[in-house]
């Protein structure tokens, strides 16, 4: 990068970019100094990322969706909707791996039209509208496996709800946005509008857990036009400012400056925060939140851009980098650019798009190998020959990580400006 452009990143203004992050993604005024550009309008041509693209799309794609039908992913829907053709197998989160890959499907489809694959998520969508709850509730593994378990009563210790029902509202406005369509979007919005009704009728002091719902209210808050979701969000960041979770590392995350907890779990909530610290407003937060990151970058982040540790697969302490014991997963990789990415919209400045070029090259691509079939979860830096990709993991949400960012790529690379 430049010294020229790197000073020109630095020195657009935040305020703008606020006004642009408050207008909904079909209205994004023109005054603004920096704007994202849309993936849809980023073509790869080149013989990295237009070819791992491609792969993406022909093998991994492909592979993931079977690797669901196999493990029982689906199962839950199915029965759910009254269609169960075998019987549940799945695992807490499984329905969150589905809306991943029906993420990427829809990103995929925007930019590269396949009509067997559009119709096989069509599907797949038809079966998540039609398990829904009338009320807008939906997780399979404790409507099935454990129905006596009260609704977002565990959300801080085990059950995370809002983690899987995040994944969904996300998967539904890149469908929405790809297609025109409502009938998934109008499910989000179902279980969008229960989670605002949880916290209004005495549960105000409820925090997500594991966070990612964050990030999808805001999405939703901008796809539907509706504030009543920022605020849901802005909820949601306020009392993971007093409430620690089994994710947080026995303190809340946004407790201090310090990067703690699971490192996924802390990386959505940073990115969340971020959005609703300039939709807001909140110097403050955001301050706090440029604070972590200069931590995370100057004593928590192998070379890789990879973070987190084996114990708890979370922060450690500072400079404790052993190459052989890095975690560095690929979840990870994939929720620093999701939170790094969001300073730079709030700030112009360029060390925040430094580290999400070096995530992309290193961090992130060490996870799926060039066939596009094989993944790594744990990527550490060194091995003494027995670590390998897999075909699949038991706990599914790096593939299909993978497999909903690299079709939106583009949005990461570009920027635009009036200047």
């Amino acid at each position: 990068m430049n010294g020229n452009r790197r000073k020109a990143l630095r020195t657009a203004g935040a305020a703008a970019v606020i006004a642009w992050l408050a207008a909904s993604a079909s209205a994004a005024p023109a005054a603004a100094p920096i704007r994202p550009v849309s993936f849809a309008d980023v073509t790869f041509e080149d013989s990295l990322w237009a070819a791992r693209q491609e792969t993406n799309r022909r093998a991994t794609i492909p592979h993931v969706l079977g690797e669901l039908k196999r493990r029982g992913s689906l199962s839950g829907f199915a029965v759910l909707a009254g269609e169960a053709g075998e019987p549940y197998r799945g695992y807490m989160w499984a329905d969150s791996d589905v809306y991943k890959t029906l993420e990427g499907i829809a990103a995929s489809l925007r930019t590269s039209p396949d009509p067997s694959l559009e119709k096989e998520a069509e599907r797949i969508i038809g079966l998540i509208v039609r398990a829904q709850a009338a009320d807008g509730y939906l997780m399979p593994h404790l409507q099935i496996a454990e129905p006596g378990t009260a609704r977002y009563a565990d959300e801080t210790t085990r059950t995370c709800e809002s983690y899987s029902q995040g994944h969904l509202i996300e998967s539904a406005v890149a469908h929405h946005e790809t297609t025109g369509r409502r009938e998934y979007l109008e499910a989000a919005i179902r279980t969008a509008d229960l989670l605002a009704r949880v916290h209004a009728e005495g549960k105000l002091e409820q925090i997500s857990g594991h966070p990612g719902i964050e990030i999808a209210l805001v999405k939703l808050a901008r796809a539907t036009g509706d504030d009543k979701y920022l605020e849901l969000a802005r909820s949601y960041v306020a009392n993971a400012r007093a409430m620690s979770s089994l994710w947080s590392g026995g303190r809340p995350f946004l407790a201090d400056d310090e990067p703690a907890g699971h490192a996924v779990a802390a990386c959505y909530l940073y990115a969340g925060a971020t959005d609703v610290a300039a939709l807001t407003g909140d110097t403050a937060l955001l301050h706090l939140l440029e604070a972590k990151w200069e931590k995370m970058v100057g004593r928590k982040l192998y070379v890789t851009g990879g973070i987190g540790l084996p114990a708890g697969e979370a922060f450690g302490p500072d400079h404790e980098l052993l190459n052989e014991r890095a975690y560095c997963e690929t979840c990870a990789a994939i929720s620093a650019v999701f939170w790094s990415h969001r300073l730079f919209l709030a700030s112009g400045d360029a060390r925040y798009v430094d580290l999400v070029e070096r995530v992309f090259h290193n961090g992130l691509l060490a996870g799926v190998s060039l066939g596009g079939d094989r993944f790594f979860y744990v990527n550490p830096l060194a091995s003494r020959g027995d670590h390998h990709r897999q075909p699949w993991h038991g706990c599914a949400c790096c593939p299909t990580n993978v497999v909903r960012f690299l079709p939106a790529l583009g949005q990461y690379v570009y920027a635009s400006t009036d200047a």
